[in-house]
């Protein structure tokens, strides 16, 4: 195809699509749709802030949770979320039971002597 050839197919096609029918009404009805989902993310984006900063209040009451949000790349939403499963840290004797509790113990300790699922 000639480079001429293509511009005036370019331009028979910006012709014919500038009399189409229907054009404006789509393009009215979708400007409309991407400002009521703009709307919408902004007050879902308010919200989350908003139980952010009280989520950030409640955990400045529980005493412990100023060390756990001193270690490094740990955020006020793990910290939350942690608190929320497992309730008062204070319960459990050693890390590994919390580790338990959350399904999260991958270790066992075995001698290899005794096959531990036949006796429970």
């Amino acid at each position: 195809m000639k480079r001429a050839e293509g511009l005036a197919r370019a331009q028979t096609l910006l012709h014919q699509a500038q009399h189409s029918v229907g054009e404006r009404e789509a393009l009215e009805e979708a400007k409309l749709f991407l400002m009521q989902l703009l709307d919408q993310y902004e007050q879902m984006s308010k919200q989350l802030e908003e139980l952010e900063t009280k989520a950030l209040s409640f955990l400045e009451l529980i005493p412990y949770t100023k060390h756990m949000l001193a270690i490094k790349g740990i955020k006020s939403n793990a910290v939350a979320g942690i608190l929320a499963e497992a309730g008062d840290l204070s319960q459990y004797q050693h890390g590994n039971q919390l580790l338990r509790h959350a399904g999260l113990h991958l270790c066992e300790d075995s001698s290899g002597k005794h096959d531990r699922s036949r006796e429970s």
